[in-house]
């Protein structure tokens, strides 16, 4: 399942130039020099490396020269907030035992719509309607859910790597349900080590109180996926020595797809044709899916 990169990644790389100009609203002659260095920087990559790691050098060229280190930050905030608001709604229809589980894995699927680096529409009432539509619905084109939740009966140590703002809420409440059903299980919850487009930061989590249910960590990274090349030792570590492994989103996925290890299942929205066609499945599809099948 290693995911190489394609040359269709370039094009994202050179539009979030634009969205992020537009974003802030800078004037093009602040935008012209920005996008001349993203044009350098993508010319001397080695095409071997993945478009997590690329995309790490073309954000730190636009905020840098943009002089903008976290330019979504408040609509990270937003939606954190637009989320928790329907957060209580969510967790009181979630059926007993572990259908409940199933469900909340849905949910926090479906949560991966929320992606400003994405080339997809979206906005708060589309997202509204998918998540409160969609938590008792098959929506898994690929289906591993069963495999995972057997798997959590015998874990000691369960790592989730988050992905996106907003989403989060809802990682929080697919890790409040396998805190209920599993309560001995140690659970980590990582995050990026600095802002990169939408990503969760130790701030989101703290936001939504998620260090009230899993012990934070970040990867001490600002790639918007996991780079274990680029990651802290601690995260490294932590990797290893989890029995299970949950990666949200479609950065993350990129970023291990290669890792061939037991207990390693990503759970994400197919939003763009390069990972749908690699992964074989339609567009704007979740899938929830162990690495090693």
């Amino acid at each position: 399942m290693n995911m190489e990169f394609n040359f269709k990644c370039l094009l994202c790389n050179i539009e979030q130039v634009d969205k992020v100009s537009r974003h802030i609203n800078a004037p093009e002659c602040a935008k012209e020099p920005v996008i001349r260095d993203v044009l350098k920087h993508l010319a001397d990559i080695d095409f071997k490396m993945k478009n997590p790691e690329i995309m790490s050098g073309t954000w730190r060229i636009i905020t840098d020269g943009l002089g903008e280190s976290d330019p979504y930050k408040s609509e990270k905030q937003r939606f954190n907030s637009d989320m928790l608001q329907i957060y209580g709604l969510l967790k009181s229809r979630l059926s007993k035992g572990e259908e409940g589980f199933f469900e909340a894995l849905r949910l926090s699927a479906v949560g991966n719509i929320i992606d400003f680096g994405a080339n997809h529409y979206f906005d708060k009432e589309m997202c509204y309607e998918k998540i409160c539509n969609l938590c008792s619905e098959d929506i898994f084109a690929i289906d591993h859910s069963r495999r995972l939740y057997e798997k959590l009966k015998v874990s000691k140590q369960l790592l989730v790597i988050g992905d996106n703002c907003g989403e989060i809420v809802l990682d929080k409440l697919l890790i409040e349900r396998i805190r209920s059903e599993f309560s001995d299980i140690k659970i980590y919850f990582s995050v990026r080590g600095k802002a990169v487009l939408n990503d969760v930061t130790s701030d989101d989590a703290l936001q939504v109180g998620m260090g009230d249910l899993a012990i934070i960590i970040d990867d001490g990274t600002e790639a918007p996926g996991t780079v274990l090349a680029q990651a802290s030792d601690e995260f490294r570590r932590i990797f290893d020595e989890s029995d299970l492994v949950i990666a949200k989103g479609q950065g993350n996925y990129e970023g291990l797809s290669d890792i061939k290890r037991d207990g390693l299942f990503f759970v994400l929205m197919a939003k763009c044709p390069v990972i749908s066609d690699y992964i074989g499945v339609p567009n704007m599809k979740c899938v929830c899916v162990e690495n090693n099948s």
